[in-house]
């Protein structure tokens, strides 16, 4: 990965992010297993008996998925230049991931905990709730993709803190433009004024030195804390905005576009049991839609 040879299957070089979670999970729970085994001498009975010990000691189902991504990933490098003739991870049983419906803080709850941060970290966690960039993509934000007068910004590019590198988005579809609200707009007009630059990065600890978002985060849960709210994230304010923008009306393609999912599946997979329409309003729209139908094709009937 290192050294681009080792590509996605599409050809684009591994994504600081995934390379550093991929060396994180082989040598927290793989190495120690696999690590001195050739390739050609692990077989597909014995990482599912790895899964199954994995399972039974009560290890999340996503953690399970991610200590075997770097398996996968060597295995289908060393199969693609003929190392191995099998790839032992095809058709692994893996834990059934849990489809717990996200639940993010009610507009309520958001605006006291909006109100009780830091002054000088209104702004940032503002953007977090009522645009709903990603972490990344928050460090990396540049005043010049922010248009006030236009009232929209710009996702370009994205910061890893732990490599200390800007980069793209997580995908071809990070990069888009999201529209600034009215509720939005004075956070960041006071946080220019607050900060006194409109160059270099909107929420850096300087123009060109990103904020430590470990910090931010110790700083609100301390003001959280105080007045007895719950904490969020920042990953958690992207769902705030998702659920929010839901309940506004706003459409599921749209809703899509701004929060940069690859698809309009993705976006229903996480937030579909937000939009409106159980099925007794699903039965009523169709029932007014046919009534409407056969009244018309009635009347002409005639």
């Amino acid at each position: 990965m290192d050294a681009g040879t080792f590509r996605t299957r599409s050809r684009r070089p591994f994504k600081p992010t995934t390379r550093r979670a991929t060396e994180q999970a082989y040598r927290r729970r793989v190495a120690d297993r696999f690590g001195r085994t050739r390739l050609d001498r692990i077989d597909h009975l014995e990482l599912q008996e790895f899964v199954d010990e994995l399972d039974a000691h009560g290890m999340n189902a996503s953690t399970i998925e991610g200590t075997i991504l770097p398996l996968r990933l060597v295995f289908r490098w060393a199969r693609a230049r003929g190392i191995v003739s099998v790839d032992p991870t095809d058709g692994l049983e893996l834990p059934e991931k849990s489809s717990r419906q996200r639940v993010p803080p009610s507009p309520q709850d958001a605006a006291r905990l909006l109100a009780t941060v830091p002054d000088d970290d209104r702004a940032i966690w503002a953007m977090a709730m009522l645009a709903g960039p990603r972490r990344g993509e928050l460090l990396g934000l540049d005043w010049s993709n922010v248009e006030l007068k236009t009232s929209v910004l710009r996702v370009e590019r994205s910061y890893d803190p732990t490599s200390r590198t800007f980069g793209r988005p997580k995908s071809k579809h990070g990069i888009r433009t999201i529209p600034i609200t009215a509720a939005l707009a004075p956070y960041l007009r006071e946080h220019a004024l607050r900060s006194g630059r409109r160059d270099g990065l909107v929420f850096g600890a300087t123009a060109n030195r990103p904020l430590d978002s470990h910090r931010l985060q110790e700083r609100a849960d301390e003001a959280w804390q105080a007045h007895d709210l719950t904490r969020v994230t920042l990953h958690a304010c992207r769902h705030l905005y998702a659920s929010m923008s839901i309940a506004a009306g706003v459409n599921a393609h749209a809703l899509c576009r701004y929060m940069g999912h690859s698809s309009i599946a993705v976006t229903f997979d996480l937030y579909g049991h937000l939009f409106p329409g159980n099925e007794s309003e699903a039965a009523a729209l169709l029932d007014t839609y046919l009534e409407r139908s056969f009244v018309w094709a009635s009347t002409h009937l005639r």
